[in-house]
């Protein structure tokens, strides 16, 4: 019996020894046990298409996990897999973290969670039609009117949330400048939906700018007349009135800048032939007026030609 005892005696002295050397490994990781911080990504995923998310999330919680320094310096050392969250039949309210959600090493444990929960709510998706409003700053400058400024497609398809779609009357475009503005323009524009919680389609539209100067009248008096004639010498050749007043139409800025002086009121009896006293009306036309400006009135419409002998 005491040689089966004593048999083998130096394997059991090292087994003895080994066994005692890990009790004193295994006492010694429990005492050097750390405490850190870890960051997992979180992801919502497999949301019905109609229906949206409408809280803020944050993608990142912080789990404090304990253990062995070894454990834990691993766990420090490679990312932990993201937590992927299946929103497809989940409901609107608070959604709780647990534990064994997360893969941690072996040998480490989950002290808490931080945050412990996160809000889910959800509203349902709506899509509808909104007005265009083309937001414009300024006017165009004297003289000059604005007809019309419109967008192109007047309206957008608006989805979001259904909350948040149905407050949503309108969408305005980026502001358009119309400073020193006198002729019609067409341009692309930018949709500002910031701070509105909802998305459009599409994000830009076309802004058709009419521009047109103002047309007023003004009357001209007392325009003298010119006679241009080429007659025998023996006659003389004279109009009664000898002065015009006409009316003119024409964009206010030419209107303003027009001088009477320049304008020029003609008789041309150049082509007609007299060779005896004789009486006619001739009616006057108006040279110089600029190409904008175009006459509306004359008063008197006709004059009186009287070809005479010379005494």
């Amino acid at each position: 019996m005491r040689e089966r005892v004593f048999a083998n005696g130096r394997l059991k002295l090292l087994s003895l020894v080994l066994a005692i050397a890990f009790l004193i490994f295994v006492r010694g990781e429990r005492a050097r046990e750390e405490i850190v911080n870890l960051q997992v990504s979180v992801r919502i995923k497999n949301i019905p298409d109609d229906r949206i998310l409408v809280t803020p999330v944050s993608d990142k919680i912080t789990l404090v996990v304990a253990g062995p320094r070894s454990r834990v310096r691993d766990a420090t050392e490679r990312r932990l897999a993201a937590l992927d969250i299946d929103a497809s039949r989940l409901s609107s309210g608070p959604y709780r973290f647990s534990p064994d959600q997360f893969e941690i090493p072996k040998g480490t444990k989950i002290v808490s969670i931080a945050p412990p929960e996160i809000v889910l709510e959800f509203e349902d998706r709506l899509e509808r039609r909104v007005p265009v409003r083309v937001v414009h700053r300024a006017l165009p400058p004297p003289g000059f009117r604005l007809e019309s400024i419109v967008a192109n497609p007047p309206d957008v398809l608006a989805s979001g949330p259904r909350g948040r779609v149905d407050r949503v009357s309108s969408i305005s475009t980026e502001e358009i400048s119309l400073h020193a503005t006198t002729q019609s323009f067409t341009r692309d524009a930018l949709l500002i939906v910031n701070g509105l919680g909802v998305r459009v389609a599409p994000t830009r539209v076309q802004i058709k700018t009419i521009v047109s100067p103002i047309i007023e009248r003004r009357r001209l008096s007392a325009l003298p007349v010119r006679l241009l004639t080429e007659v025998d010498r023996k006659l003389l050749v004279s109009i009664e009135p000898t002065t015009l007043d006409i009316d003119v139409e024409g964009p206010v800025s030419q209107l303003t800048a027009l001088r009477e002086t320049d304008i020029v009121a003609v008789i041309d009896l150049r082509r007609r032939a007299f060779t005896t006293p004789t009486t006619f009306e001739s009616a006057a036309r108006i040279d110089n007026l600029p190409i904008d400006v175009r006459p509306v009135g004359f008063n008197p419409k006709k004059f009186r030609v009287i070809v005479s002998r010379r005494r």
